[in-house]
């Protein structure tokens, strides 16, 4: 059965029933309290696989800075910012960029480009296997079939340079400028970049990119 419950007005209540309900009222709040910590900072326990003859030594460094303050601000980490991160500049074979200002120089003679290009020692093996570059770029490809020395290019370089609606030329000397400064970077133990490539040649840099992006699908410009 129930228990069957008693309501008094407050004038009325026993004494007895009011000690019960302040035991109750105590007893339920301290269950909710929180003990301390034994340890109120952290502290590392040592190995138990450790040497039972070594010692361990137990040092607060809030202590340190308690004692002297001013050791906190004496440090040039803290002054200045910039000094937690130094900086690290990339290395480059060419200190300066060019000055795309100045009017370029003469253009090489086909002849010559062709060459020099040969003198790289490029491996073509990739490009008897490559159905289509992976070069994009805004527009139409243009018609080359007819521009001079186009039959001295490989197949899929005519696609490039189609896509990229450049002359053969301008083309090859792009390409050996590029290579011979990839060529260059490797024997320092350096990576050639993008960035480098664009510093170097003085045609677009969105088309040095997309260059650079052939060349290294060529496996001419290690990655």
């Amino acid at each position: 059965m129930p228990k069957e419950k008693q309501r008094w007005l407050l004038n009325e209540v026993p004494p007895e029933v009011w000690e019960k309900a302040n035991e109750d009222k105590v007893q339920k709040w301290s269950c909710r309290e929180k003990k301390p910590r034994k340890n109120p900072y952290p502290v590392r326990s040592p190995s138990k696989t450790r040497d039972p003859q070594s010692i361990t030594f137990k040092c607060t460094v809030y202590d340190i800075f308690k004692e002297n303050p001013q050791a906190l601000l004496d440090k040039d980490v803290w002054k200045n910012k910039k000094a937690t991160r130094p900086r690290i500049k990339h290395q480059s074979v060419f200190e300066t960029t060019i000055d795309k200002t100045r009017p370029a120089p003469p253009p090489m003679a086909w002849d010559d480009l062709v060459r020099h290009v040969d003198d790289l020692e490029l491996d073509n093996s990739s490009l008897e296997i490559m159905k289509k570059p992976k070069v994009t770029w805004r527009g139409e490809p243009s018609d080359v079939s007819n521009l001079p020395h186009i039959d001295s290019l490989h197949r899929v370089e005519r696609q490039v340079i189609s896509i990229l609606r450049m002359t053969p030329d301008a083309y090859m000397q792009t390409k050996y400028v590029i290579l011979a400064a990839a060529r260059e970077y490797e024997e320092r133990n350096l990576l050639f970049r993008k960035v480098d490539a664009q510093r170097v040649v003085r045609i677009d840099v969105s088309k040095a990119c997309k260059l650079w992006e052939f060349f290294r699908q060529a496996g001419w410009i290690k990655a």
